[in-house]
């Protein structure tokens, strides 16, 4: 089973795999920690301090034979005559744990799952992550990479990040979204849970009194341990201004994705959809 972990939110994560780790299915600590937001699944403790979390564990059963009724809105029928995959590929980027890539794999069994993450590099957190995949009997197949820099999972159909954008400022944005982009097979979907504005009121409400809890904490923190250490994690701290959809939206557009689509899911999560 998954345990619990900390939230990172530095700024640097990814397709599952990043930088630094962040996992796509880690809710943060909110006003009423009691409640777990709907749509995520725990983490594995990370090394270094951050906010508690909690979540729900994955499903430990999956559903039952795929039928054309039941087929995940990703999945593309092979073209008469043409060399085709078998089955649709989805990967998650800055995977973590690999937690949420689980849920994806036991709500869409004929799905083919990547989860890349680049603390998989650590055998340890490697060992960890595969025998929970393995206790769920879930065939998810797990990548030690660097998003930015190395060699993706090949032909991903569905794209999958959480919390990925808000460890990011402007600067340099452009060259992940366009990273993306490149990850997935023509006709694929990007899909991006994340704490951004929407415009609508009770929404980014939620949104601001989560960045005041977490800049508070930071500062609490801080003061409790102050910085000594020229390597310490906490050096990386910090906040950037919340992502607007609107302008994810255009910078989506300008590395060539189409058909974008944004909305509050749970507050103050938001989700956008963008096609290639």
């Amino acid at each position: 089973m998954w345990r619990t972990r900390r939230c990172a939110c530095s700024a640097s994560s990814i397709v599952t795999a990043a930088t630094s780790t962040r996992s796509l299915v880690c809710p943060p600590p909110c006003a009423r920690p009691s409640e777990p937001i709907a749509a995520c699944g725990p983490r594995r403790q990370r090394p270094a301090p951050r906010p508690p979390t909690s979540a729900p564990a994955p499903p430990s059963t999956r559903p039952a034979a795929t039928t054309s009724a039941t087929r995940h809105p990703c999945w593309r029928a092979p073209t008469a005559g043409a060399t085709s995959r078998p089955t649709a590929s989805s990967a998650t980027f800055g995977a973590g744990p690999a937690a949420f890539a689980a849920i994806l794999k036991a709500a869409a069994p004929h799905l083919q799952v990547h989860a890349a993450e680049v603390t998989y590099k650590d055998p340890a957190y490697l060992a960890a992550t595969a025998a929970d995949l393995r206790a769920e009997s879930l065939d998810v197949v797990l990548h030690a990479v660097n998003v930015l820099h190395e060699p993706l999972p090949p032909e991903i159909d569905l794209l999958t990040a959480n919390r990925l954008f808000s460890g990011l400022d402007r600067h340099g944005a452009e060259g992940w979204a366009a990273r993306l982009h490149a990850a997935l097979a023509p006709g694929g979907t990007l899909a991006m849970v994340d704490f951004f504005a929407t415009g609508d009121p009770a929404h980014d409400r939620s949104l601001a009194a989560l960045v005041a809890q977490w800049m508070a904490w930071n500062r609490h923190e801080l003061q409790r341990v102050p910085l000594t250490d020229p390597s310490d994690d906490r050096h990386a701290w910090g906040w950037n201004p919340p992502w607007r959809c609107d302008e994810l939206a255009r910078l989506l557009a300008r590395v060539g994705f189409h058909d974008i689509r944004t909305r509050s899911v749970a507050p103050p999560f938001a989700l956008v959809e963008a096609r290639k």
